[in-house]
């Protein structure tokens, strides 16, 4: 105002503030870079090893190039419109400095970005808290084994070398017993798939009672061949009946173990023990429930329970397999014992992908703590951003007031009463955020219901505690500049009357 009073052109003064909003944003623009470099190098760390990168995460020319560009952009499109109003100000109310009304439209508008913001960051932040109380749940689910002390390894013999089943068996068999023989080894068991290692089949079957499908119609369930001990190395509750023993072998009754789901969907309220499945293999197979267990996740802990079937390895021999055993200790301080005991029987036999079934239960776990790491970042930096945005608002609100503040000190007004004043005038701004960003949030809810895990869309505990948070930090922006206003002098305030 004083530039325009004494003759600059509103074209000149246009072009120093555009300047000036430039300038602001592209060191903000410089700065993000900067920060971003800091933020890869953070995300390299806590990014899972399942997760591949396609390309090395390092900022080039053009992210660079683009990033200032949408800095200047940013620039240039808020700040055109500050420009061209602040050049319409009143000369004769601006010099005076008491034209208080001329900033209102001004300071609507800087409400709404602030509500704006806020409503974004109510989103942000509900959308964390499902993510936080799905990985919760899941940490929390039951697998249906205990994967705690338990190592496993994968290895298939070469058909060259054992070409028949009787050469398969004797492998299998040996290899076991020198397992079972290990110090520190508590329960070793040889199984098709471990659990989370990515492996299973399924096998089309008739229960017995059940009308016969037609053709290609039957029901699957999960099919998988064991040793004898692999429940209890695994620790799978056994719920009715019996394990396999060294009865169940090749030529003797053909005999499979259900889980509990298994049960509930073809004989419910029945005993399950000595009914019969007719297996669709080639040819079919007619085999004798024997033994009921509980049910296990045996490809993500996320997913629901399916009805599941083992047979004896002894029965169903194969050249690839995989093994558990269940250790006194640390199961990776078993690793080269495990590798030992395999290689007594067969120096040359590979054996790749030694690990523990906890690091299988933490691998699966690892997708959904990245996702609720990276969205809680950007909610934590968007609360930030709210909160100064907030404290900006209303450090100018109490700026422009001070006049008022004063002279309602000089006529009386408590300080505390003045304090009372400029919050409730933050939290009117802060109680409309909190309802848009409510309903943005019961949107966004929806939109990511199918990533959640046994959480709703509309978490009571999430969508009342992140308003609180919301709150609590917008009204502590809100109550240092409204604690400033409080202690307003009116002598030094309206000196200037």
């Amino acid at each position: 105002s004083v530039r325009a009073a004494l003759g600059a052109n509103r074209a000149r003064l246009v072009s120093q503030t555009l300047t000036e909003s430039l300038l602001l944003s592209l060191f903000g623009g410089v700065l993000g870079i900067v920060v971003g470099q800091l933020a890869v190098k953070l995300l390299v760390t806590i990014m899972p090893t399942n997760i591949p990168l396609i390309a090395p995460l390092v900022p080039d020319a053009s992210v660079i190039t683009f990033t200032l560009g949408m800095a200047l952009l940013t620039g240039l499109l808020f700040g055109m419109p500050a420009a061209f109003s602040g050049t319409r100000s009143n000369l004769q109310g601006a010099l005076r400095a008491r034209n208080e009304q001329a900033s209102t439209r001004r300071f609507n508008v800087r409400n709404i970005l602030v509500v704006s913001e806020l409503a974004l960051c109510i989103v942000l932040l509900t959308v964390a808290g499902l993510f936080t109380r799905s990985l919760q749940r899941l940490q929390e689910v039951d697998a249906g084994y205990v994967g705690k002390n338990v190592m496993t390894a994968e290895f298939r013999l070469p058909s060259v070398k054992y070409d028949d089943s009787l050469k398969v068996r004797q492998f299998m068999t040996a290899a076991l017993q020198n397992l079972r023989n290990t110090p520190g080894v508590v329960q070793a068991a040889l199984v098709d798939a471990i659990p989370l290692s990515g492996g299973a089949n399924a096998v089309l079957y008739v229960a017995q009672g059940k009308p016969e499908p037609a053709p290609g119609a039957a029901p699957s369930a999960g099919f998988i061949n064991v040793s004898d001990q692999y429940f209890r190395t695994l620790q799978i509750p056994l719920l009715a009946g019996r394990d396999f023993d060294d009865h169940d072998r090749l030529g003797s009754e053909p005999v499979i173990v259900v889980n509990k789901v298994f049960v509930d969907e073809n004989w419910p309220g029945e005993n399950a023990i000595g009914k019969t499945v007719r297996l669709q293999v080639n040819p079919d197979v007619t085999a004798r429930v024997i033994g009921v267990v509980g049910a296990i996740k045996q490809f993500t802990l996320s997913e629901k329970a399916e009805p599941q079937i083992f047979a004896s390895k002894e029965q169903n021999t194969g050249i690839f397999t995989s093994v558990a055993i269940r250790t006194t200790g640390d199961p990776d301080a078993m690793a080269n014992a495990l590798r030992s005991a395999i290689w007594a029987v067969d120096r040359d036999q590979p054996v790749w992908k030694v690990r523990s079934l906890q690091f299988l239960m933490d691998r699966d776990l690892s997708g959904p703590r990245f996702s609720m790491r990276i969205i809680g970042g950007f909610a934590l930096l968007a609360l930030l951003l709210g909160a100064i945005g907030v404290y900006g608002v209303m450090s100018f609100a109490v700026q422009q007031r001070s006049r008022e503040m004063g002279i309602r000190l000089a006529l009386g007004a408590r300080g505390n009463q003045v304090l009372s004043l400029i919050i409730r005038s933050g939290m009117e701004v802060i109680a409309v955020a909190v309802i848009i960003g409510i309903a943005g949030a019961l949107a966004a809810g929806k939109l990511v219901q199918s990533q959640l895990f046994n959480v709703g869309a509309r978490d009571p505990l999430t969508f009342i505690g992140v308003p609180f948070v919301l709150g609590t930090v917008a009204l502590l922006a809100c109550w240092w500049p409204a604690r400033r206003a409080a202690r307003v002098d009116p002598a030094v305030t309206l000196r200037g009357d």
